[in-house]
């Protein structure tokens, strides 16, 4: 049952993004509510920007994890022959 409600918000999360309106600029109401009081200069990246920054976000996430992979793995070894 809770697999069930958790799939159930799940996807009604996904559905809620889909509506998401294309827009290339940001109101003042969504400055407002994005940065509250703080000063910020936005700026809506172009479709050629979105495409040329695709994927770099996936390689350092690999990288990342690819570290964290290797520390845990060397803390799991000298765990076992008794380094500390």
């Amino acid at each position: 049952m809770k697999g069930l409600v958790s799939f159930v918000l799940a996807a009604g999360l996904s559905a809620s993004s889909l509506c998401a309106v294309d827009s290339k600029t940001l109101s003042q109401s969504d400055k407002e509510f994005l940065f509250a009081a703080n000063e910020a200069k936005t700026q809506v990246l172009s479709d050629q920007e979105m495409s040329e920054t695709r994927g770099e976000f996936l390689e350092t996430f690999a990288a990342i994890a690819g570290v964290v992979s290797g520390v845990v793995s060397v803390y799991e070894l000298g765990d076992n022959k008794g380094w500390w």
